[in-house]
């Protein structure tokens, strides 16, 4: 590989313009190339009494729909626009949803995340320290044939699979506040004659992604099943939160 140190200047300045600018647009453009998402265009929407930009980009193998981004910016796939206009208004409502959420709840999820992020970090660095520890012990025990007791390794284990589940909180109330903003927004009736069409799109994609699925790399796609199950509340529970959460805010103005 050729050394081109005005390559290297060029790849450093744009790295410090990208972590101190505040321009959106330049944001997003980047986050959409660092994640080789094609940007097609930037439109304009009014939806639910709100105007917002959105940025529409085109990856064919991209099972995501639209996502809203660290950079407080919304970024749609092209593909929705291949559905009906009303999976188009929910998936927009639901990007929307993310963006207006209360600052509580985005302290709570946030601060549910970062914590367990943290820990989580420190638990697994101590597995692997440990894990070391004991691959030599057990070494040094088949060679004189004494076996050692691994059982006191099963805490450290289930202290990361319960900050795993606090990480995917953090997931299900951000996700669930966005559900029941789209609910606020339109109807209950609306929200549930989408869910089928949007199950429909989900199911697809996962026999897509079988199809191009290697023994190899099931283990990771099972994983990663299990993890997106838990992170996204069901369209009862979304109904059932939205009431009890409008009683919840007459009850407080009452009082």
């Amino acid at each position: 590989m050729k050394f081109n140190l005005a390559n290297i200047i060029n790849s450093i300045r744009d790295e410090i313009k990208y972590i101190f600018s505040k321009d959106p647009d330049f944001k997003t453009l980047r986050y959409l190339k660092d994640n080789k998402q094609k940007f097609i265009t930037k439109k304009k929407f009014i939806l639910a009494g709100q105007t917002f930009n959105v940025y529409i980009y085109k990856k064919p193998e991209d099972y995501l729909l639209g996502q809203y981004t660290k950079h407080k910016t919304i970024i749609i796939n092209k593909k929705i626009f291949n559905h009906s206009k009303d999976f188009q208004k929910y998936i927009l409502l639901h990007e929307l949803g993310h963006k207006m959420t209360p600052w509580p709840a985005k302290l709570l999820s946030a601060g549910l995340f970062m914590t367990a992020a943290i820990l989580l970090i420190f638990a697994t660095l101590l597995t692997v320290i440990f894990s070391t520890y004991m691959l030599i012990l057990i070494a040094i025990s088949m060679i004189f044939g004494n076996w050692i007791n691994l059982t006191f390794l099963l805490p450290i284990l289930i202290i990361q699979i319960a900050l795993l589940l606090i990480v995917r909180l953090s997931q299900f109330i951000s996700e669930g506040y966005a559900e029941c903003y789209v609910v606020k927004k339109t109807s209950e009736k609306f929200y549930l004659k989408i869910q089928p069409e949007y199950l429909k799109i989900r199911q697809n994609n996962k026999k897509r992604r079988l199809k191009k699925m290697t023994i190899k790399k099931y283990p990771i796609y099972l994983f990663w099943r299990i993890y997106g199950w838990i992170s996204y509340p069901k369209p009862k529970f979304v109904i059932q939160t939205y009431y009890t959460l409008k009683i919840v805010k007459k009850l407080f103005k009452t009082l």
